[in-house]
């Protein structure tokens, strides 16, 4: 049994848009876990078969990479079905970044060496898509989002351990130096300069790339970061606090440096504050499940069974906990069974796109949508009329909580969602800002619930290190509460949600 958040009047900043057109096809679990088990299958046919095979030189290097990658990741077993060990590469970043770049990089050329073994499996691989340098790139970018957000030391993470919790796979000095050349390529310039240091000490050791390259491009990153740190007006995380060419041979650089992440950290835990980077930072520490509340904020939080928001919770009362305040926040225990649960997943599996964010550039239509860098999850819709789940779900929605959400106007459709690892979104209004979307004859959105349908086994607040998350949400609209749900006598009032028919203090 799962549960769901039901959140009120929710708040956040918008940061750092990013706009794109380019669809990142390895978002989209379903497609990698396809990709990982016909890869899967394709080695294992490769190494039990030499007949039509051109040149011996380039499946020995494939195979090569592959168990290198692969052999001793947890939860991988080589005789297992494909569709089992497909989810331990699926659910691990450096597996899925290893497995798109041998598809992007080497697959093609196997394919000319190798007459198919079985052309359905080269077709699965393919999938009428041809990865390229960007989809390398972008499974970088959700590597460097997880540490980011975690803090994780690179020189941890490339030998496969995720804060504290070891994994089984590494990355070589040549993954280690593509993921610092396309930090660098971001200007992320402290993850760019420790992995190149990563990338430089592992190219001594496993020759995967001259030392010397390595060693070069490190010198640029370093140099870069001292010139644009020059022209940089205000702090900003992806910045040491000074200049490392004048520190670069103190015995003790690297403990010398300090982060002007960790500055601002140091400062802003100490005050409270309405500017971006306070609120980014706040941002970034839910992200990776660190409290941001005060001991007198934690002191109103609560649990309790509630048995008389509707007739129906006095046999089975709800398991609610009471999480932040104004806005308020509660969760709500095992409201949703398994077998629900998979029917929403599978209704939309088939059919899941990139999740889109409002246009609101300078003369957008009213409506208009984008793909954005800053919600990278894949998403299908399901409404109340059209599955049969949905309208039961609704139902206990209504129950829980006095508003009404079936009806043609009183909630958006249902929103199923999935992330692969590192996926993200970043701090946003569930409010509408724009018109276009409704809001007329609907009124504004005035309260969301957000159902979780799997969560990752690792992180899962908002950048997800291991696995994949699935989420369902509702958005409830304002108008078609007027006779559930009136409005108080203040001009502003926060609203509270009852307990057992006291309102939250």
């Amino acid at each position: 049994m799962l549960s769901f958040l039901f959140i009120l009047g929710v708040l956040t900043i918008d940061l750092n848009i990013c706009n794109g057109e380019y669809y990142a096809i390895t978002r989209n679990p379903n497609l990698l876990d396809r990709w990982a088990s016909a890869e899967i299958e394709l080695v294992s046919k490769l190494k039990i078969s030499s007949e039509n095979i051109s040149s011996m030189a380039v499946v020995t290097r494939y195979i090569q990479d592959f168990d290198d990658a692969f052999q001793t990741l947890n939860d991988y077993n080589e005789t297992a079905p494909h569709r089992e060990s497909s989810s331990a590469v699926t659910s691990n970043p450096v597996a899925v970044y290893r497995m798109i770049r041998r598809l992007a990089y080497q697959f093609p050329d196997l394919r000319t060496q190798v007459k198919p073994l079985d052309e359905g499996l080269f077709y699965r691989l393919h999938d009428n898509v041809r990865l390229e340098t960007k989809d390398v790139q972008d499974t970088i970018a959700g590597i460097l989002r997880i540490l980011h957000v975690y803090n994780f030391p690179p020189s941890s993470f490339a030998e496969g351990n995720f804060g504290g919790v070891e994994t089984g796979t590494k990355l070589k000095g040549i993954h280690c130096y593509e993921i610092g050349r396309e930090a660098l390529r971001l200007e992320f310039y402290t993850l760019s300069i420790e992995w190149l240091e990563v990338a430089l000490v592992k190219a001594r050791n496993d020759s995967s790339i001259d030392p010397g390259l390595a060693k070069s491009l490190l010198d640029v990153a370093i140099l870069k970061h001292d010139e644009k740190l020059d022209s940089r007006g205000y702090y900003d995380p992806y910045y040491y606090n000074q200049k490392l060419v004048p520190i670069l041979h103190y015995p003790n650089y690297t403990a010398t440096r300090v982060k002007q992440r960790d500055v601002l950290e140091y400062y802003y835990s100490r005050v409270n504050d309405t500017s971006t980077w306070y609120l980014n930072l706040k941002f970034t520490a839910i992200c990776s499940r660190n409290s941001i509340q005060t001991a007198e904020e934690k002191s109103h939080l609560f649990c309790w069974y509630e048995s008389k928001a509707d007739l129906y919770w006095l046999i089975g009362p709800l398991k609610m906990e009471f999480l932040a305040k104004d806005p308020d926040i509660v969760q709500i225990y095992e409201i949703i069974g398994e077998r629900q649960t998979e029917d929403l997943k599978k209704t939309v599996e088939e059919n899941l796109r990139q999740s889109s964010v409002v246009d609101s550039s300078p003369g957008a239509a009213p409506g208009a949508q984008m793909v954005s860098n800053i919600r990278t999850s894949v998403n299908g819709w399901i409404t109340e009329y059209s599955h049969p789940t949905l309208y039961t779900v609704s139902k206990t929605m209504e129950k829980i909580t006095g508003l009404k959400v079936i009806g043609k106007t009183a909630s958006d459709a249902m929103q199923v969602a999935t992330y692969s690892f590192g996926g993200h979104y970043e701090a946003h209004l569930d409010a509408l800002i724009v018109k276009g979307f409704g809001e007329e004859s609907a009124g504004e959105r005035i309260a969301t619930f957000l159902y979780y349908l799997e969560e990752p086994q690792l992180g899962g607040q908002t950048a997800f290190t291991e696995g994949r998350k699935w989420v369902a949400n509702k958005w409830i609209r304002y108008f078609d509460q007027f006779s559930n749900r009136r409005c108080g006598l203040q001009p502003v009032e926060r609203y509270r949600i009852p307990a057992n028919n006291d309102c939250i203090p």
